[in-house]
């Protein structure tokens, strides 16, 4: 068999013009009928297709008509200015016209998945009326504006943005608008169409705000308890704009009568869990754990997931206020999904591992002590192994937000004293008490004329070996109480905090304190102790306000262990600039990271 030859451009194109060639020879001999408005509706409706651009709406005039605006491509097409001002005209007159189809004809045809003729052409002469730009009155009758939403709704041709006469009906005529919603989304739900007019703008539009509150009562009320699993991408939208426009209280027994339905599907059910949950957490948080406990445990989170995911939903994770709330879900969602691997990953993003990110920022800002319980009991949690460096970190910042809510500001006194070089007025003046003190102490041992830096190495052995952490740190305890005596403030070693863990030093002033975790250059440990010790460890003691000092002995290049990408810091200066870079903004406002130089100079016997 031979295949038949691809058309050459040209002919394709003499194809096209020939086409016009005849509309425009039936346009100029029809004239009177255009003027009469009594053109055939078909020929209208493929006249509309040109206006609405026919390739996206797949005409069979589709490649005829070109152009960036609806008049630009009508003359392309009839390449006759007059006659396209006949055919706008054409357009203007048919919602005047007799055979206009009624909202009840319209809405017929639509559950048969039919278009009257003259839907476009309606719809494009609409597009040509002039603006009534704050007036009271629009050009159409209430009825006509009627069918005129209705068909708009039911037929979504690709016009945008949004029509001046929609646009003014929104604003003046809402009631109109609601209810040609609600009859839209009633005659979808029954025939199982897409049409889902409308409910994107209740959800994100702030002008439809009087549209939401007279329209979405009724489509929660509307939709069924036995529902296909993709009618709920009809529910979600409505869901999100009920937060908003819904009252509150009318709203929960929406949801209550709803969940009382013994015949309701399970994703459907924990859609409007979900919704309770983040409307009125107090009320829902057990029904919604006791939902998730049930069988298919996996599927039941992906549909949670889902809908959190979904737009207007996730975003009010983020002012969920309730820390049970919140650790529910991250108990339920944490073992089904991963972390992402960068933080940057997170922006923008409605994945299911940057929904339980959110859950856990969420909890972090949550200056309450039932939060700090729910967070250190979930780093424990070996489900949720994956998440627990996030969750220790946000264990962390979450006490520290708690400490600053409950801050006690120093007295003016107390103030005044610390200034003229008394006792320090809380925890931070003390930290930074003893990290000039330190500095001061560090040069001393690095640059002294007695050479202090030689008390922390075995100047007997052959070669020298650094001494071990314990005597380095009596040492330097020694020569730190001497200065610090003067401003009424002690040092003690090994002081017992939280869960019996002991730090290296406590610094002590009045009621307030701040641990010091020592470590060597050359300790295994030296990389991760920040957030392995001092931190989730000693700086959780109320009275140290978060505050917390990391202190390092440099003993050279050689002797320090490497990061985790196998570099060593060329010297001191180095490892404090690498470990000061492994803070979070949050956490250096607490902690300090100092590192004192005693390597042994160059040429030193």
């Amino acid at each position: 068999m031979t295949l038949p030859q691809p058309k050459s451009l040209q002919a394709i194109r003499n194809e096209q013009q020939e086409i016009r060639n005849d509309w425009q020879t039936h346009l100029r001999a029809n004239e009177s009928v255009l003027k009469a408005n009594n053109a055939l509706p078909r020929q209208l409706h493929l006249l509309a297709t040109v206006y609405f651009e026919p390739s996206r709406i797949g005409s069979g005039l589709s490649g005829c008509a070109q152009g960036e605006s609806p008049r630009a491509r009508l003359r392309h097409f009839l390449e006759d200015d007059r006659l396209v001002e006949l055919v706008l005209g054409a357009f203007a007159g048919v919602p005047s016209r007799s055979d206009l189809p009624s909202v009840q004809e319209a809405l017929e045809l639509a559950a048969h998945r039919e278009i009257p003729f003259l839907a476009w052409p309606l719809l494009a002469g609409l597009e040509e009326l002039a603006a009534p730009v704050g007036a009271e009155d629009t050009p159409l009758s209430d009825s006509c504006l009627e069918r005129a939403l209705t068909i708009r709704a039911l037929y979504d041709h690709p016009s945008e943005p949004e029509p001046t006469w929609h646009r003014w009906a929104v604003t003046h005529k809402p009631k109109l608008v609601a209810e040609t919603i609600i009859k839209v989304y009633k005659l979808a739900l029954r025939h199982d169409l897409t049409q889902r007019y409308g409910l994107y703008e209740l959800a994100y539009n702030a002008a439809y705000a009087e549209v939401a509150r007279l329209s979405v009562p009724s489509l929660l009320r509307t939709f069924p308890t036995r529902a296909p699993s993709r009618q709920l991408k009809m529910l979600t939208p409505v869901l999100a704009a009920a937060f908003s426009h819904c009252d509150a209280d009318e709203f929960c027994a929406i949801i209550d009568s709803k969940l009382a339905a013994v015949s309701m599907g399970t994703k459907q059910k924990l859609y409007w869990l979900c919704a309770g949950l983040i409307h009125r957490p107090t009320d829902y948080v057990s029904r919604l754990d006791s939902e998730l406990a049930g069988g298919a445990v996996q599927r039941r989170v992906r549909y949670v997931a889902a809908f959190l995911g979904s737009n207007g939903i996730g975003e009010r994770l983020a002012q969920l206020d309730h820390v049970c709330a919140a650790a529910l879900l991250i108990r339920h969602m944490g073992p089904a999904f991963r972390p992402f691997a960068e933080d940057w990953q997170l922006i923008h993003s409605t994945a299911p591992g940057a929904l339980v990110t959110k859950l856990i920022d969420v909890m972090a800002k949550t200056p309450c002590a039932q939060a700090t319980t729910l967070l250190e009991e979930m780093t424990l949690d070996p489900t949720l192994a994956p998440w627990h460096e996030r969750l220790r970190r946000a264990a962390w910042q979450q006490r520290v937000a708690r400490r600053d809510a409950g801050f006690p500001y120093p007295q003016v006194r107390e103030v005044v004293d610390a200034l003229a070089g008394g006792p320090p007025a809380n925890a931070r003046d003390l930290v930074a008490l003893v990290c000039d003190e330190l500095t001061s102490l560090g040069r001393d041992i690095r640059d002294g004329q007695t050479s202090d830096w030689r008390q922390y190495w075995h100047t007997d052995a052959d070669p020298w070996k650094p001494l071990s952490e314990n005597p380095c740190r009596d040492r330097l305890l020694s020569d730190l109480s001497a200065r610090l005596r003067h401003f009424n403030v002690t040092a003690d070693k090994e002081p017992t905090y939280n869960d019996d863990t002991r730090a290296d030093i406590r610094i002590a002033s009045g009621t307030f304190n701040v641990p010091v975790e020592i470590k060597k250059s050359d300790s295994k440990d030296l990389w991760h102790a920040l957030r392995s010790q001092l931190i989730p460890k000693y700086t959780r003691d109320p009275r140290t306000a978060g505050h917390g000092i990391y202190l390092v002995f440099w003993f050279g290049q050689s002797s320090c262990q490497p990061s985790k990408t196998g570099k060593r810091p060329e010297d001191a200066t180095s490892l404090q600039a690498m470990l000061d870079s492994s803070l979070t903004e949050q956490e250096s406002h607490k902690i300090e990271v100092l590192v004192i130089d005693v390597s042994r100079p160059c040429g030193q016997a």
